[in-house]
């Protein structure tokens, strides 16, 4: 009976031993788990963090290149506006510039209408008409031993019709352009210009009263 108490004493502390080991082994599980748990959750977090940190810094980025966007577009605007500002003022120069040139040769015409003995006379032109156009003989101030001006030397025959003009009469101006005291060069480009603008073409000389 001794012995068989002993033999059952032994085998309970061998169990409880093997449940002591089992229980440890279980608890070193548990606490890998817990290790390995652990770290997944700070990797976790520490990936959240970048993610937001990198979300934060396209954030300011893309606010930063809406400003310097926002910036150029100002910019541009200012150019525009300086640039349309510009131009209206070359406008009213130029409408001014040619409102006084006008005026001017208006003047010089006047003048000449006022002078005693002198008549203006003024011719119109057809020039799809090649005869009318071809039938002015002119002559320039060299002819006459000046620098500047035209004179009529002759109209030929198929000339406009009803001219009145006479050799001698000077060309006034060319289509309302004054060219009195031009240069011979500037008086044939502005013939050929006016040529080639509106299909009549107006010119006016002065010549001795009738």
């Amino acid at each position: 009976d001794e012995e068989e108490q002993q033999s059952q004493l032994q085998s309970c502390t061998e169990r409880s031993a093997d449940e002591r080991r089992q229980v440890r082994q279980v608890g070193g599980e548990d606490e890998e788990e817990t290790n390995v748990e652990t770290q997944r959750t700070g990797t976790e977090k520490s990936c959240s963090a970048e993610e937001e940190e990198d979300d934060e810094e396209e954030q300011q980025s893309q606010v930063q290149s809406c400003n310097e966007r926002s910036a150029d577009e100002r910019k541009h605007e200012r150019q525009a506006d300086g640039a349309d500002v510009e131009e209206l003022e070359d406008m009213q120069q130029t409408g001014e510039s040619r409102r006084s040139r006008d005026a001017a040769e208006d003047t010089v015409i006047s003048e000449m209408q006022s002078t005693v003995g002198i008549s203006i006379k003024e011719v119109v032109v057809d020039t799809h008409c090649h005869e009318q156009v071809k039938a002015f003989v002119w002559q320039f101030g060299r002819h006459r031993g000046c620098v500047l001006g035209a004179w009529v030397r002759e109209v030929a025959k198929g000339g406009p019709p009803g001219h009145g003009l006479d050799g001698g009469d000077r060309l006034v101006s060319i289509n309302g352009k004054v060219v009195r005291e031009c240069s011979e060069r500037d008086i044939k480009i502005l013939w050929k210009q006016a040529q080639s603008g509106d299909r009549m073409l107006t010119l006016q000389f002065e010549g001795a009263s009738p």
